[in-house]
């Protein structure tokens, strides 16, 4: 069984995407691209395995046959919980919010719950995004602002940089600004209502469709508290530079710095999966190397064996896998 899986981008033309994840040394189709999906297994955007015993094959069809030797013995007949993509914003995306697990379970069965993390792969000087309100509102006093053009005038901004992190509660306003890189580790799930997009004009030459009452129904119009921007703690660790920035009900994650050989260590007691994202520098494992902005997928029958890589430059990964419900 193999220790690893590595896959082919799923690439996504967007009204307001560019070719900035060409400077990750990947070769785009042409258009406006917005969105790499590096791992999926989201209702028809499913990944291909990209090399190895598997190559072509798709990644549902691997895991359903290889449930515990793939993704671990919690995964018998459970689906992949998990969604990596990388985000290039050329232009503003629209201001948005994600539903919650009971309001998607109780009013919008067809839209599962969504929260999602922002690592910052690279932004331009002044680069920024929305998270959140910089003061609270009530519901109808936001819903006014957004109907008289100004959706725009209490959101929190915060200026982005290489490195920064942020942790998108359901429920939580945001947007993403020009000139951001971005590598989002999230909820399986592309569950969005969309508040207001700057009159903007979809392909078909009408404004874009909004969402706002779903919106207003999920929306938390307490002003933030700060604590979107995530702060790495750092983990004892006498082999390995480790911080850990989120561990949720959702997913986990944590960053390793690194030059030489290393183990990756697990984050949990059972053999599970665990999602290697490469964020500066490059690695080794086995006959491959995983270059910046590549995510891999560490099998259970890896971790359980014990996985090495190494590089010869200093190299920062984020190590991701599932979250713990009791969080």
């Amino acid at each position: 069984m193999v220790n690893f899986l590595k896959f082919k981008p799923i690439y996504k033309e967007k009204i307001w995407g560019g070719r900035k994840m060409e400077s990750l040394g990947r070769t785009l189709p042409s258009g406006k691209i917005g969105e790499s999906w590096e791992i999926s297994d989201y209702r028809n955007d499913i990944s291909q395995i990209d090399g190895g015993e598997y190559d072509n094959l798709s990644f549902r069809e691997v895991y359903i046959k290889n449930p515990i030797d793939i993704l671990g013995i919690k995964f018998r007949n459970k689906a992949f919980p998990l969604l990596v993509k990388i985000i290039d914003a050329n232009e503003k995306l629209s201001v948005q919010v994600h539903p919650d697990f009971d309001y998607s379970r109780d009013k919008d069965p067809g839209n599962p719950s969504k929260k999602e993390s922002w690592l910052i792969l690279d932004a331009l000087e002044n680069s920024e995004i929305v998270c959140g309100f910089s003061r609270s509102l009530s519901r109808e006093e936001y819903r006014k602002q957004v109907l008289s053009n100004q959706a725009e005038k209490d959101l929190k901004y915060w200026k982005t940089s290489r490195d920064d992190c942020f942790l998108i509660e359901p429920g939580t306003i945001h947007a993403i600004g020009p000139g951001n890189l971005i590598l989002e580790i999230q909820e399986s799930s592309d569950s969005t209502y969309r508040v207001y997009d700057y009159g903007r004009l979809g392909d078909d030459g009408m404004p874009r469709d909004l969402q706002l009452e779903k919106a207003l129904d999920v929306l938390k119009f307490e002003s933030s508290k700060g604590d979107e921007l995530l702060k790495p703690i750092r983990i004892q660790d006498s082999e390995r530079e480790r911080y850990i920035l989120t561990s949720n009900d959702r997913f986990r994650i944590e960053t390793m710095e690194f030059k030489g050989k290393v183990s990756i260590p697990s984050m949990y007691n059972l053999p599970t999966f665990q999602l290697l994202s490469v964020l500066d520098g490059r690695f080794q494992i086995e006959d491959q190397e995983i270059r910046r902005g590549e995510t891999i997928l560490l099998t259970a029958t890896g971790m359980e064996k014990g996985v090495h890589i190494s590089t010869d430059i200093n190299t920062k990964i984020a190590i991701s896998g599932i979250g713990n419900p009791e969080n």
